[in-house]
């Protein structure tokens, strides 16, 4: 055990140990918990022992990676549905094809745009600059 390469790996939550892209699983009934620490000592001549404090533990290898249990979501109230799809209303203002609606009463008031250029072009604001001199 003091010529070995020793490092220590965490028990995963299925008893497994990954050393050198080997699984090692280690029984339940071990006295271990997943969490806990464990060393692995790989010996000169190939052989890989697994440590808990001073005790030695069993394990076997596993030829593949354990497949994780997935966990089943459970909706809540109702499931949403795409919208993907589905066309607007024909009276979306911002479709350009909706029906004519009247100005708001502040634009009606004024007289801004309803039927006539007249009281457009007697706010200032409104007016066109005049064109920048050059000197």
């Amino acid at each position: 055990r003091v010529l070995a390469v020793q490092e220590e790996r965490v028990v995963q939550n299925d008893w497994t140990v990954r050393w050198n892209n080997a699984f090692l699983q280690l029984p339940r009934g071990s006295g271990l918990q997943p969490g806990q620490r464990v060393t692995v000592c790989d010996q000169l001549d190939g052989r890989v022992r697994l440590f808990s404090g001073d005790r030695e533990l069993a394990y076997g290898t596993t030829r593949t990676e354990p497949r994780p249990q997935r966990q089943r979501v459970q909706p809540r109230g109702r499931p949403t549905k795409s919208i993907q799809g589905l066309k607007p209303a024909q009276t979306q203002p911002w479709r350009g094809r909706g029906q004519p609606t009247s100005p708001p009463p502040v634009v009606a008031a004024l007289g801004v745009g309803v039927g006539c250029s007249a009281p457009v072009a007697a706010l200032p604001a409104l007016r066109n600059p005049p064109p920048p001199r050059y000197v």
